[in-house]
């Protein structure tokens, strides 16, 4: 089901995915500002960089949507599509956008309408809350057009990649490129040394002292501390 879900279908849902679902209105402004700092904008930059390398074909699915800050700068070059089991977030983007408001539809990982197929599936920040992930990567895989590609980010170390690239391809994906990136969304596991440093680094990130050109050269020195980027394509069906 896209819209409307029933309670009674609430057990299918982790907690993350039911937090979003039931989201105080307060928490969603409060979650909309969070993003708008200088750390964020950088690291927005860096989003778009590796969706601009991976992405192919003319449609593209924001998924989640979220507040919104990845989806507008993409509509130029795809004709952008919104998923979100946030009824707020979906209703601010049709209210933004209206003429293409038919494209922004309430659905959820865990329940998802698969009657809609897409060249690109962009899902940043979001699986690591979701914890039935096997549940997941088939239907995602299923709203796929034959070789379209699924970008999405995952907190996994190395020595996990190759038992999770098995599930990707029990659910018909295949994992067609990872590249480490944005330290922040792991900077937590950091060490005590580290996580000073990079704290000192934040200081500077805030004061709007840091260029995204020294920005992305320290990630990328410090990749490997980072979290996956995932592009995992769906198989060409048999002509």
């Amino acid at each position: 089901m896209s819209r409307n879900e029933p309670d009674s279908g609430d057990a299918l849902y982790s907690g993350y995915s039911l937090h979003f679902k039931s989201l105080d209105p307060a928490l969603y402004a409060e979650n909309k500002a969070g993003l708008e700092t200088p750390l964020e904008a950088l690291r927005l930059r860096l989003d778009l960089a590796l969706i601009a390398r991976h992405a192919k074909g003319p449609d593209l699915l924001d998924f989640p949507i979220g507040t919104g800050r990845i989806y507008p700068h993409l509509m130029e070059r795809f004709t952008v599509h919104g998923y979100d089991i946030c009824e707020p977030y979906i209703a601010e983007a049709r209210a933004a956008h209206p003429e293409i408001a038919e494209r922004f539809q309430v659905n959820s990982f865990e329940r998802l309408d698969r009657s809609r197929r897409f060249d690109n599936v962009v899902s940043l920040r979001t699986l690591d809350g979701i914890k039935n992930l096997d549940a997941v990567l088939p239907n995602v895989a299923a709203i796929l057009k034959p070789g379209g590609r699924w970008l999405f980010t995952l907190a996994l170390p190395d020595a996990e990649v190759a038992g999770f690239e098995r599930r990707l391809e029990a659910a018909g994906l295949r994992l067609a490129a990872l590249e480490r990136y944005d330290i922040h969304a792991t900077s937590r596991a950091m060490g005590p040394r580290a996580a000073r440093l990079y704290g000192y680094w934040r200081a500077l990130i805030a004061r709007g002292w840091v260029p995204y050109w020294a920005f992305r050269l320290v990630d990328r020195l410090f990749a490997r501390r980072g979290t996956g980027f995932f592009v995992a394509e769906r198989a060409q069906e048999a002509k």
